[in-house]
């Protein structure tokens, strides 16, 4: 009768365990998804120097604010 007095608490324990690396496995999943892409975070720009708006620091003009 004792190893059954012990069964719960291991299950409880082994069952707690693999619901914490599926939370902080679905939380890294999650970052990856939500994350911005490269491009977003580096400045990237569709557009071509003429084609972008007054002020664009990337633009090329004397206009521009920045270069």
């Amino acid at each position: 009768m004792p190893h059954t007095m012990f069964a719960l608490p291991l299950a409880i324990y082994t069952i707690g365990f693999f619901a914490f690396w599926t939370l902080a496995a679905a939380s890294s999943a999650m970052t990856c998804f939500l994350q911005k892409p490269a491009a977003d975070i580096n400045n990237f720009c569709p557009l071509k120097p003429p084609e972008r708006p007054l002020g664009c620091p990337r633009r090329g003009t004397p206009e521009s604010c920045c270069e």
